[in-house]
């Protein structure tokens, strides 16, 4: 499992660990990708429009990963942050998101096999579910 607590200094670090635990957990690297895209737009969601911080726990079993994303603070609007996007060959680049606001979300819902969201003014908690290859849903979990 990996777990741990961001802001918006530690965005990059939190990045670096969700990729790597990824790999370790059987994710081809386009997967991957895809989760370091979806967390980092989740935990800028929380940054941005929540308490400025949050928590993410990442946890692999029955052939997929499971991500969740918490914030104690009530939805704010407005504001921009840098984001991860992939290139075409799917690696990861810090840089400004080439979509409009309010687009994180639906990015993650995209990328994501399900999504959950709820928030209300105590914070928000965001549970983002990923398959992984068929080759490692037939060994035990990491």
């Amino acid at each position: 499992m990996l777990e741990r607590t961001f802001d918006a200094g530690t965005l990059a670090e939190l990045r670096q660990d969700v990729l790597a635990y990824s790999l370790g957990a059987g994710a081809s690297q386009s997967r991957a990708s895809d989760l370091v895209v979806a967390v980092h737009e989740l935990a800028a969601n929380a940054v941005r429009h929540g308490a400025g911080r949050g928590r993410v726990r990442l946890q692999d079993g029955n052939g997929r990963l499971y991500c969740q994303v918490d914030d104690d603070g009530a939805a704010a609007t407005g504001g921009y942050i840098d984001a991860a996007y992939p290139d075409e060959d799917g690696q990861a680049h810090l840089g400004p998101w080439p979509a409009r606001p309010g687009h994180g979300l639906w990015v993650v819902h995209a990328l994501a096999d399900q999504l959950t969201v709820r928030s209300g003014p105590e914070g928000s908690q965001v549970v983002a579910i990923f398959s992984l290859p068929e080759a490692r849903q037939a060994s035990p979990a990491g």
